[in-house]
């Protein structure tokens, strides 16, 4: 045994040296305390056995890493091989590795619940999980990845996923719908991925939510489906759009007042009716300062039912808008919870300028139809009155 052995076999660590085949070349003392070798003869294994047979499939990863990456990589794994807790450290040199193992069967039950915590975990979640290890061509690009661990749920919707296998082998349409190259990124940059993405072929249809975080050189991923929640949103935003042009052709505007929070809610339509810009904050308490002094009682009264005694009322007044004057109908109604109390104030206002202006047209006419016709009985006038022409027998 040379000097250089007797150091190596000094040390506390447990070395072992592999090629890139992954069979092993040397190890020292340390290292066949740790793993099943046999002491004081390397030469038994030299080329002929994998470290990979002492050790968990997935330490491959780990070399690749290693080895694509040109530096020290870590990992702890539990080897079922040696029923150990094993920090795993993998160093690349010129034509081989060299392994650093640290039998951590100390913090092996912790570390061991912790695990099984985990996995239940990733097993119980009622969203699919895939972890997916990236695969490099000669000049380093990401061109694939393989699959490393999936949850039941993942199972079910990838079908045909393997451990092991490639997965645009298994899915190819993931090309064409971006997911691919989603990954790719998340892996080249280190930014997680939480992205909404639509799909219209493939395994996937529809709207789906995309999570990927990276750790080494692999993706944690999950897709979740949110089809119908879109779809909601979808409904509810073209309802909002006909509420809005609806509220718009008949001047009107529709509120809504919170009675936990105190929060007025305006519709676009309100704030029209108010010309006040769409997104300032309002108070019931803006009522007094809108409608015109003499009806200040009537706004009073109606800031009491909406904040206080949440009675329905139907109020016609006037407002001072832009130096000009709007009549104005507020109707409010109580709207109940499924306790029987008041949760909220609903209403709509609606701006009858118009339809007064008109009213109180007609009213002047048929006065000034009824002056004639009592004063000039049994005459005949024919006479115009805008666009009209009046005919008295």
């Amino acid at each position: 045994m040379s000097k250089a052995d007797d150091l190596l076999n000094s040390l506390d660590e447990a070395l072992v040296e592999v090629d890139h085949d992954l069979k092993i070349l040397y190890h020292n003392q340390k290292a066949a305390q740790i793993l099943p070798l046999k002491e004081n003869d390397a030469l038994l294994y030299r080329g002929r056995r994998a470290i990979t047979e002492f050790l968990p499939h997935q330490t491959v990863i780990v070399f690749k890493h290693a080895k694509e990456k040109r530096e020290s990589t870590f990992r702890s794994f539990f080897s079922d091989h040696v029923q150990k807790w094993i920090l795993f450290s993998v160093k690349p040199l010129k034509n081989s590795f060299l392994v650093a193992l640290y039998d951590q069967s100390r913090a092996g039950d912790e570390i061991r619940n912790t695990s099984d915590l985990l996995r239940a975990v990733f097993h119980a979640s009622t969203l699919p999980i895939t972890v997916f290890s990236s695969v490099r061509n000669d000049v380093g690009e990401v061109i694939d990845f393989e699959y490393v661990m999936e949850n039941v749920v993942a199972e079910q919707l990838w079908k045909n996923g393997r451990m092991g296998e490639r997965l645009l082998s298994l899915h190819p349409s993931i090309r064409t719908t971006g997911i691919i190259d989603l990954y790719k990124e998340v892996v080249e940059t280190g930014e997680p991925l939480d992205k909404e993405v639509h799909f219209v072929g493939g395994i996937l249809r529809g709207w789906y939510r995309l999570t990927a975080v990276k750790f080494d050189d692999s993706v944690a991923t999950t897709v979740e489906n949110i089809s119908e929640r879109k779809e909601a949103e979808y409904a509810m935003q073209k309802s909002l759009h006909l509420l809005s042009n609806s509220e718009a052709i008949a001047k009107m505007g529709s509120w809504e007042y919170d009675l936990e929070t105190e929060v007025w809610s305006w519709s676009r339509g309100m704030y029209n009716i108010f010309g006040i810009v769409e997104g300032t904050e309002v108070y019931p308490d803006k009522y007094l300062n809108l409608i015109v002094p003499e009806q200040r009682d009537i706004a009073k009264r109606i800031i009491t039912c909406i904040k206080s005694t949440c009675e329905s009322f139907d109020e016609i007044v006037d407002i001072q808008v832009g130096g000009g004057l709007k009549v104005i109908h507020l109707k409010g109604f109580p709207l109940f919870g499924s306790d029987g109390r008041v949760e909220k104030m609903i209403g709509i206002d609606m701006d009858i300028t118009e339809t007064k202006l008109t009213e109180n047209e007609l009213k002047r006419q048929k006065f000034f139809v009824q002056q004639i016709t009592q004063g000039y009985s049994g005459y005949h006038f024919h006479f115009r009155l805008g666009k009209t022409i009046l005919c008295i027998y």
